[in-house]
């Protein structure tokens, strides 16, 4: 009789601990997983209606990113819910070891995506490989985000933020085709990846005419843009292998019909400009992107040699704005200016003209540098009327929009004060994600 009882007592003990067991692998796969247990309601803030939480229909818990726990609503049965959760890191962690219901309510708190990026100003990126793209083919991640303080040598010295040197963690996954990425999907499509300039100070014409300096991020196309995407004939193109660091890609050769200049070779009236703000923006941005673009005042008055070659980066972004104070253009898709192609590179360049960013010191560290001439929307004062600074062989240069071989352009703009972030690192394998609500 002793005898069974013991076993009976040692079968118990066994099927306990295998409990046990189970129990600590099940909570352990769950916070791996980061999935809901049975058990745990879910009640989410309604973006439209703030009194009102509707039900979270997600396996997975809501991102800490946009959302923060309510605590004074959130409940368990057992009433211990300050004790037991932990709201860090897009993972709530519940001490499961004891049987317990919860009802947990999150509160709309989204995250400004400009205020992300300045948070990480003065971090070095450094370590990782990028993907597989041309220009950046087994490189390192460095560079890193200065603030333009008036206390940073040879900065821009208007507290915007940019990105400088080799290769920074700067990624953005935005346009059409991105939606599977933004909503969980593990790729960006290479076409679908921009940089981040900076944050910097830009003009917006509110609607009573007056203009207001707002800070917003600025990003670039990390890709050439190609005869599709810009909505050109065929014939005001062709494929040509640069054979530098970008690998092949389209590149234009027509280049009267390009800019196609109308009155006084004013930006605004070229055909690029048409392009870029209708074609591109319509069809390669799409609806649902495009709302996420600020429409701003781009300076076009552009600059002489002596402000935009035989030039600082800082006497380039004083030029650039000066000679823009009275022509300018609002739309919502431009190209990158001369200064943002200086202040990309290293700081330590910062004090050189950038008819000398032909070298290695700056074309090894300056993330902007593709290794193929590339326009800017800066026109050169004091030659002929149709003359562009470009990118030349790493430094900046003028040259005939109507004649110059081969060149190509990326195009620019800036993201609205309001969008809000929703995770990724930066990285061209795992760029940022940006919230389309």
């Amino acid at each position: 009789m002793k005898k069974r009882i013991m076993i009976v007592a040692i079968l118990i003990i066994l099927s306990l601990s295998a409990i046990s067991i189970l129990s600590e692998v099940k909570k352990k796969q769950n916070e791996d997983n980061n999935v809901l247990e049975p058990g745990i309601a879910i009640m989410v803030q309604n973006a439209t209606n703030t009194t009102q939480y509707d039900k979270w229909s997600s396996e997975k818990w809501p991102n800490s990113y946009q959302y923060k726990l309510n605590t004074n609503l959130s409940i368990c049965d057992d009433k211990s819910i300050q004790n037991v959760l932990e709201y860090n890191n897009n993972l709530v962690s519940l001490d499961l070891t004891k049987s317990r219901n919860c009802k947990l309510f999150f509160d709309q708190n989204p995250t400004l995506f400009k205020d992300l990026i300045i948070s990480q100003a003065g971090s070095q990126n450094v370590g990782d490989n990028s993907i597989d793209l041309y220009y950046i083919k087994n490189k390192a991640y460095k560079g890193q985000l200065l603030k333009h303080s008036s206390n940073l040598n040879y900065s821009a010295k208007d507290d915007g933020y940019r990105y400088s040197g080799d290769n920074p963690k700067n990624f953005v996954c935005f346009g059409k085709g991105a939606e599977e990425y933004t909503a969980g999907g593990e790729t960006c499509p290479i076409d679908n990846l921009f940089r981040i300039i900076g944050v910097v100070p830009v003009d917006i014409k509110k609607s009573n005419g007056n203009m207001e300096k707002q800070t917003l991020i600025k990003l670039i196309q990390s890709q050439y843009a190609t005869i599709e995407q810009l909505g050109f004939p065929t014939f005001a193109y062709e494929s040509y292998n640069y054979g530098g660091l970008y690998g092949p890609h389209v590149q234009f050769a027509d280049y009267d019909y390009y800019f196609h200049w109308g009155e006084n070779y004013d930006w605004s009236t070229s055909y690029l400009f048409e392009a870029l703000n209708k074609a591109y923006l319509d069809d390669t941005i799409g609806a649902k992107w495009k709302d996420k673009i600020e429409n701003v005042e781009w300076n076009i008055g552009g600059g002489t040699d002596s402000e935009l070659y035989s030039a600082i980066p800082k006497t380039a972004i004083d030029a650039e704005i000066k000679n823009g104070i009275n022509n300018h253009v609002e739309a919502k898709i431009g190209l990158m200016y001369v200064h943002d192609y200086g202040f990309a590179s290293d700081n330590s360049n910062w004090n050189k003209y950038m008819k000398d960013y032909g070298d290695s010191s700056n074309t090894d560290n300056n993330w902007l540098y593709n290794g193929v001439r590339e326009w800017t929307i800066s026109k050169s004062l004091g030659y002929d009327e149709d003359d562009v600074f470009e990118i030349y062989r790493g430094y900046t240069a003028s040259f005939s929009s109507k004649y110059s071989d081969y060149t190509s352009i990326r195009p620019t703009f800036y993201l609205k004060a309001n969008v809000a972030f929703l995770g990724g690192s930066g990285s061209a394998a795992n760029p940022y994600k940006i919230s389309l609500d």
